[in-house]
């Protein structure tokens, strides 16, 4: 996991013409609707959604095999909890199509970051995730995920 601001975006283990290109995205992508784009055909795509925070009752964690995910938020303020753990039990199963894993968080302990605009979260597959939480009051976010194949990404996994 890498937590930085998104000045700091540019620092990211990707290549640069990559890099050049998530950014160029993200100078417009506050003007844009919320659904899904390309960035660099499959390799690298975005999804821009809206929707309200949970309390950590109501989330979910998550991880993915094929992508890292890029979140960052244009509006709002939310938590992300975060665990490298193989004691959670799978809720969902591995689903290769949506490259995702839903784990039930029942009452494991979680580390957390506070997700606000101008910073930025890099997950990678190893790093189980559970987006979305309130960090007091459930609210409005606007969100951007950028799913990075992890054959881009110049950092071993």
């Amino acid at each position: 996991m890498i937590y930085d601001r998104i000045e700091y975006l540019s620092r990211l283990p990707l290549p640069g013409t990559i890099c050049d290109k998530i950014i160029a995205f993200l100078e417009k992508a506050p003007n844009l609707p919320a659904e899904k784009y390309e960035i660099d055909g499959k390799r690298v795509y975005a999804s821009i959604f809206c929707y309200a925070t949970v309390t950590g009752k109501e989330g979910v964690f998550e991880s993915h095999q094929k992508y890292a995910d890029l979140q960052l938020l244009l509006s709002g303020e939310e938590q992300v909890g975060v665990i490298q753990s193989d004691k959670l039990q799978e809720k969902v199963p591995y689903d290769a199509t949506g490259d995702a894993c839903l784990y039930d968080p029942g009452t494991t302990q979680y580390s957390s970051i506070v997700l606000q605009p101008g910073y930025f979260v890099l997950l990678l597959p190893r790093d189980i995730h559970m987006p979305g939480l309130a960090t007091k009051v459930p609210g409005p976010v606007t969100k951007v995920v950028i799913k990075i194949s992890v054959n881009v990404l110049t950092v071993g996994l």
